[in-house]
């Protein structure tokens, strides 16, 4: 972000953001790591961790809009229209792991 994108009065929610993320990748890590194991011996616990990373994952969504950090709302009408005319287009039958996307300004065939 330019200098000066966030005033003052940001802070507060800046700060949350910070902490969902943290909670959010902590979370997701344990799922990552022990989330078959949990699954097959602690359903439970499984059930509630996927459920704070959902919520969490929601509070994050939820500031990136209020503090304006989405996609969306970094485009007005006529930019995001000329944006998606621009864009690549790429046939998902044509990926394969490990490809490289091309570039914004390349098509693919």
């Amino acid at each position: 972000m330019p200098t000066g994108y966030f005033m003052r009065e940001s802070g507060g929610l800046l700060a949350q953001m910070c902490r969902h993320l943290v909670l959010s990748r902590v979370v997701g890590a344990t799922l990552s790591e022990d989330g078959v194991r949990l699954l097959r011996e602690d359903p439970d616990m499984f059930d509630k961790l996927t459920k704070v990373h959902e919520r969490e994952s929601r509070a994050v969504t939820a500031l990136a809009r209020s503090l304006r950090l989405t996609h969306q709302s970094r485009y007005d009408e006529k930019t995001a229209n000329t944006a998606a005319k621009n864009a690549p287009v790429i046939k998902p039958w044509k990926l394969t792991l490990g490809m490289s996307l091309p570039s914004r300004h390349t098509a693919a065939a």
